[in-house]
């Protein structure tokens, strides 16, 4: 039974003055046993004037307490008071009564004196607080009401009836109602002071800075506080009560900033409801503290689903008793964090020695529901005589990735406090993840029965990869004890090492597996127990009973072994129906060496055991061979060792199956018995793409290999053994090289998958081959090659677009230079046809040059199409080729996990074959999905090849339509530039012809004036005949003729120069002169009467110069 743990149990206090009654404070108790949906605390019954009556009545009130707690969630332990407790709670009760004189404070505390209050108690007064009443409280404690004015007042009421009390058992009425009043007004003076130290303290909204212990109780009183930050060293010495309900917030941080906090007795605990979320975070912070329940805690009932209530320790340092107590509560560990479970300490304010509670240092670290190590963080931790973790309600231990913990206990005196006498105990799970190293009992402590890992019934430990635990046994230990049905699971590549110095717990071993419990090593893990300086004790290493089982997976090793000692020695000592599995091992070693008693065997059995191997040879200590390899060995043991005549043994031939068996005679003197696997088989394939025509690999020397799931293979020939029905098809050399050439017909198709069996000495190994796609990047290249393709005949096109748009601008100028000169010359139609013609030129080199544009612009479309295309198809291509080595690299992580999910079917691993059997199934997964990916991603790449393919023949075609354009741009150029050339020279042969004729003009013109001014003459004459009647109508008429012989010699003239202004005028007036002369000749013939002749006038027409032509 264990020891009874009561919190604060107060005797009656007697009231004086209004009248006599008994009042008494509820018991608070730390239970071992909880009930999540029941009160945290129960009320103690109290009779008499003093918890400590005789032994009877307090062993009584004790049980009852203990019934109450355990359908609590209070803390104690549930054995029965002796004698010794019960005297030791009178010794309490007297210790209470002789120092509650001191002052109001000291009354209300009990068993602690005044000084004791303001951090100066004696290692006595703690002792006798922890180990009979653990400590004092105050009414005010029953209420849980310390955050207003009138929970202080209240408490203050407390230590004022209290002082009277106890004036009242030490001296008279009057003197103890002074004493009375006294206190009470020393009490509501100390209620001002906290009243103000609240209204100070919360000024400043969610987060306070607290540099005294008053400005801390305040700030945990006060809901509205969601940070409070330390700001100075102090000691909590603030009166009142030891418990302290803190007010409920979601999350509350304290930051310690470096600083110190000797919390004494006091403890501030917030009871969450089961639909209350509710976090704590300390940080940075150095703690003291003697109450077993934790300077800081959370408590309350078990949240239900969807809430959570958690306090998170980061770079915490702790000294003590425990650090916190809270069985439906997470703990989670951050940074740098020390806890040091003590039975006593210094305080480092006064140096003042402060007991633990209970007194007998048998405190945990923690006792919590669920318990995290986060990645990285370092959790150190040490007890005297208690479980540094202890983990309740099925929860769960975690050291996450990277985390380091390290935990010892000091001391070997003492009751652990719940008897589980361990470093860690579960009765739910503890998982060392990956990477992780954990190590516990460096110091080695001897301590009889002390477990450093302790896992329950129904509890289970698993080491994930990578992660090393390291356990040192010393005498006494069993340093790996597993119940009932619980479990441990070395997962791949994790380790365990024990070295157990001097002889175990009585026959228990090393690692004890009672019941049906398990013990696995999995596929290339490491169990390595070495056991040393047993003297003349008996020993086991690994002991089992009922029908328990200690299995060793694929590629597993393990390294059992007992050195020196003249004791018996046994390695595996066997309970009836226990097994031992051992499949496909690196290496399994029993060993005992150098011991010297003749009964020491590697095995002793009670009732009968089976020992089953598959797929090994076995290497005994008797200087024969290496017996196998061996498919199958089964050995029924019993006494010390085994039979042939039980043994079942299937070999490569039948001698060999009969030295199988025959092992079995031997293994009662054997020293030593390793097991190792059949064959180092393994199987490789050369890289294979769509081309390949021969397979080619590697294999175990003289392997067989045949090929699965690829059609068009016809069945194998060859046989490796007879436990094997697959045919294979090849054999490989004594090099293991091996090669298969495809039949014709049988194409490999990219992006698939096919396998390569091996078989080697029964060892069957398998290799998933993906076929890596040759064809894409050939698809990618010729992409590449046809935008290369395009890009030429894009810059090509864009140069005969150039040549075009030079030709179209030189014919415009040409046509737009003709029209100019044209425009002079309208009366020269070859000068107007040469024009028109020009102008055609350069339409149709304007036309040209915009068929070239599109040509350009059609060219570069292709040109980007092209490599977009070719872009494209490169990255599909590397995605194929990057889809392709995914699927290799899932390929192989499948059959490494289909392996071991083989393994851990062989050896009952049910849970590690779960856990291969999903990861297999996932990197299947993962390898059919990459290779769908790189069959879609291919197609793609091919789509972007013929596109390339087709941009090119666009850009070709746009390049030959711009030659084209630009062969017809000059030619329009040249015609138009041959027209402007024609006109100019027409133009040139006129100005040359115009200054002959201006020459002959002038000589023209001036004969027109002459001719002009003759037939003026003339016909003035011709005019004066017809005026003189006597002159004769002949001569008239002659002088008329003559003037119209000198009109059309003008005539003539004008005619010849039809341009020139002034011949044309000269021939005008010859000709109206002309008219004029015949009209007077007319004028002859007619009579006349006898007038008065005027004068003649001549013709006044005016007269231009001739002006030359240029």
């Amino acid at each position: 039974m264990f020891k009874s743990k009561k919190k604060w149990l107060i005797a009656p206090l007697f009231f004086l003055g209004v009248g006599l009654g008994t009042a008494f404070e509820p018991n608070e108790v730390k239970a071992d046993v909880q009930t999540p949906s029941s009160s945290t605390y129960t009320e103690a019954s109290s009779s008499g004037a003093s918890s400590g009556q005789n032994s009877a009545s307090s062993s009584a009130a004790t049980d009852t307490q203990s019934s109450a707690t355990s359908a609590s969630q209070s803390k104690s332990s549930v054995a029965s008071t002796d004698s010794s407790s019960a005297a030791s709670d009178s010794q309490s009760s007297v210790a209470s009564a002789s120092q509650s004189s001191s002052s109001a404070a000291s009354a209300s505390q009990g068993s602690k004196s005044a000084s004791s209050a303001s951090a100066s108690s004696s290692s006595a007064s703690n002792a006798s607080q922890g180990s009979a009443s653990q400590g004092s409280s105050s009414a005010a404690s029953a209420g849980s009401a310390n955050s207003s004015s009138a929970s202080l007042a209240s408490a203050a009421a407390s230590a004022a009836s209290s002082a009277s009390a106890s004036s009242a058992s030490s001296s008279s009425s009057s003197t103890s109602s002074s004493n009375a009043s006294a206190s009470s007004a020393s009490a509501a003076k100390a209620t001002q002071s906290a009243l103000a130290a609240s209204s100070a303290a919360a000024t400043s909204g969610s987060s306070v800075d607290v540099s005294t212990a008053s400005d801390f109780n305040t700030a945990m009183a006060n809901s509205a506080v969601s940070e409070i930050n330390v700001q100075a060293d102090f000691v909590d010495d603030v009166s009142g009560a030891d418990r302290q309900t803190y007010a409920y917030r979601p999350n509350l941080v304290i930051n310690g900033n470096g600083h110190t906090i000797d919390f004494r007795k006091h403890w501030y605990e917030q009871d969450a409801t089961a639909t209350q979320n509710e976090s704590l975070t300390i940080n940075d912070l150095t703690m003291y503290g003697y109450s077993y329940w934790g300077p800081v805690t959370i408590m309350g009932v078990n949240p239900n689903s969807g809430y959570d209530h958690s306090v998170t320790f980061n770079n915490v340092t702790y000294t003590g008793a425990q650090l916190m107590y809270g069985r439906t509560t997470k703990v989670y560990i951050k940074g740098k964090t020390t806890v040091n479970s003590v039975k006593s300490y210094t305080s480092p304010f006064d140096n003042s020695t402060q007991l633990a509670q209970p007194g007998d240092g048998s405190q945990q670290n923690f006792e919590v529901s669920y318990m995290e190590v986060e990645a990285g963080a370092t959790y150190t931790g040490t007890t005297y005589s208690g479980t540094a973790v202890q983990v309740h309600n099925g929860g769960s231990f975690i050291v996450d990735k990277g985390a380091t913990v390290d935990l010892q206990r000091t001391s070997a005196t003492g009751a652990n406090e719940d008897g589980f006498n361990a470093l860690i105990y579960t009765s739910g799970s503890v998982e060392f993840k990956e990477g992780s190293k954990v190590t516990l009992n460096k110091n080695k402590l001897e301590e009889d029965n002390f477990s450093p890992i302790y896992i329950d019934n129904g509890a289970n430990l698993t080491v994930d990869k990578d992660a090393v635990v390291n356990i040192d046994g010393a005498a006494g230990n069993t340093p790996v004890r597993i119940t009932g049905s619980g479990t441990v699971n070395l997962n791949e590549g994790s380790s365990m090492t024990i070295n157990q110095t001097g002889d175990t717990f009585g026959t228990n071993g090393v690692i004890n597996i009672t019941g049906t419990g398990v013990f696995y090593v999995a596929s290339g893990s490491t169990l390595a127990v070495n056991v040393t300086d047993t003297g003349a004790a008996s020993i086991n290493v690994i002991k089992t009973t009922g029908s328990s089982q200690l299995s060793f997976a694929q590629d597993a090793t393990a390294k059992l072994t007992v050195n020196g000692g003249t004791g018996i020695a046994h390695v595996l000592n066997i309970g009836n129906n226990s097994k031992i599995n051992i499949y496909m091992p690196k290496s399994i070693l029993f060993s005992i060496d150098g011991n010297t008693n003749s009964a020491s065997s590697i095995f002793d059995v009670t009732g009968s055991g089976t020992l089953t191997a598959q797929y090994v040879k076995i290497n005994p200590d008797n200087g024969k061979s290496p017996f196998g390899p061996y498919k199958s060995v089964s050995y029924t043991l019993k006494n010390d060792g085994s039979t042939s005549a039980t043994a079942t043994v299937q070999g490569l031939t039948e001698a060999s199956e009969t030295s199988g068996k025959d092992l079995a005679d031997d293994f009662a003197t054997d020293t030593s018995l390793e097991f190792v696997t059949a064959a180092d088989n393994f199987v490789t394939v050369d890289p294979v793409t769509d081309e390949t025509t021969t397979l080619t690999g590697k294999t175990g020397a003289d392997g067989y290999v045949t090929i699965t799931g690829l059609d068009g293979i016809p069945d194998g020939t060859l046989t490796a053994n007879s436990y094997d029905s697959t045919k294979y098809l090849v054999q490989a050399d004594d090099n293991g090289n091996w090669s298969y050439k495809l039949p014709d017909g049988v194409k490999l198709t990219p992006n698939t998958s096919f396998k390569v069996v091996s078989s080697d000495a029964f060892i069957v190994k398998t290799a998933t081959v993906v076929v890596n796609d040759a064809e894409t990047p050939k698809q990618a290249s010729s992409a590449a090659d046809s935008s290369k393709k395009t890009g030429s005949a894009a810059d090509a096109t864009d140069s005969q677009a150039a040549v075009t748009n030079s030709a179209a601008s030189a014919a415009a100028s040409y046509a737009s230079e003709a029209a100019a000169i044209a425009k002079s010359q309208a009366s020269n139609a070859t000068i107007q046809s040469l024009a028109s013609d020009a102008q055609k030129q350069a339409s149709l080199a304007s036309d040209a040059k915009v068929a070239a544009g599109k040509s350009s612009s059609a060219a570069a479309a292709a040109a980007s199409t092209a490599a977009s295309a070719a872009s494209e198809a490169s990255s599909a291509a590397a995605a194929v080729a990057s889809d392709d080595a995914l699927a290799s690299s899932a390929a192989a992580a499948y059959d490494s996990y289909a392996a071991e999910a083989n393994a851990a079917s062989a050896v009952n691993d049910s849970a590690g074959y779960a856990t291969a059997s999903t990861a297999a199934a996932s990197a299947a997964s993962q390898m059919n999905n990459s290779l769908s990916d790189a069959q879609t991603t291919a197609k793609v790449a091919a789509s972007d090849a013929a596109v390339a393919s087709n941009a090119v023949s666009a850009a070709v075609e746009a390049q030959s339509e711009a030659t084209t354009q630009a062969a017809a741009a000059s030619a329009a150029s040249s015609q138009a530039l041959e027209d402007l050339n024609k006109i100019k020279a027409a133009v040139n042969s006129d100005a040359n012809g115009a200054s002959s004729s201006a020459s002959e003009a002038n000589i023209a013109s001036t004969a027109t004036s002459s001719y002009a001014s003759a037939a003026n003459s003339s016909a003035s004459e011709a005019g004066s005949y017809a005026s003189q009647a006597s002159s004769s109508a002949s001569d008239a008429a002659g002088q008329a003729s003559t003037a119209d012989q000198h009109a059309s010699t003008a005539a003539s003239a004008a005619s010849e120069y039809p341009n020139d202004s002034g011949i044309q005028s000269y021939a005008s007036a010859a000709a109206s002169d002309a008219s004029e002369a015949d009209s007077n000749a007319s004028m002859a013939h007619v009579p006349l009467l006898p007038v008065r002749l005027l004068p003649v006038m001549p013709v006044t027409k005016p007269r231009q110069p001739i002006v030359p032509m240029p």
